[in-house]
């Protein structure tokens, strides 16, 4: 399998009056993914996990490409939770998480190799970005990337949801 790793690190996961992600459920989850299939790796079928962490953009020195995971045991494990740290990287944009988060997978050769691809993501849900579109905007616009670029080199796309303040997932989940 090739995973990608997309954390959100915006704002309203751990910043103002109702913060999404207080205690960092994202990191600790991604983490526990993480160990959870490095426990499982065998050196027949190798694992390789990329990371983005993203907000208002997708920085390519906060990400990290596709890492080989042989075993639990493997330094490269401790390469992977080393990019997994909570940041504030401004607002929420998800066309620019999953833009890069092909990218990782492009450059890591993943499509041309028989693999099992996903991108998983942990959010809050909330798309917020200097442009200021609409909520069926910014789906619509992520649909149409999903449509062209992520089914056609048949990508996986699994969305972990965190919302502790109970404000943001609702309104997002029907997208």
């Amino acid at each position: 399998m090739d995973i990608v790793l997309a954390i959100d690190q915006s704002g309203s996961m751990s910043k103002g009056k109702h913060p999404t992600d207080p205690t960092a459920l994202r990191i600790a989850g991604a983490k526990s993914f993480l160990e959870f299939v490095a426990a499982r790796a065998s050196p027949s079928v190798l694992n390789r996990f990329g990371v983005v962490n993203f907000g208002t953009d997708a920085p390519q020195n906060y990400a990290l490409p596709l890492t080989p995971i042989p075993s639990l045991e493997d330094p490269n494990v401790m390469q992977v939770r080393n990019q997994l740290i909570p940041l504030d990287l401004g607002n929420t944009s998800f066309i620019m998480a999953f833009r890069l988060a092909m990218q990782v997978l492009r450059e890591g050769g993943s499509f041309g190799e028989s693999r099992n691809r996903s991108i998983v993501v942990f959010t809050d849900g909330e798309p917020d970005d200097s442009r200021k579109l609409t909520l069926p905007q910014y789906f619509a616009e992520l649909k149409e990337f999903i449509e062209q670029e992520v089914k056609p080199n048949k990508v996986d796309i699994f969305i972990i949801g965190i919302d502790a303040a109970g404000r943001r997932w609702s309104l997002s989940l029907p997208y």
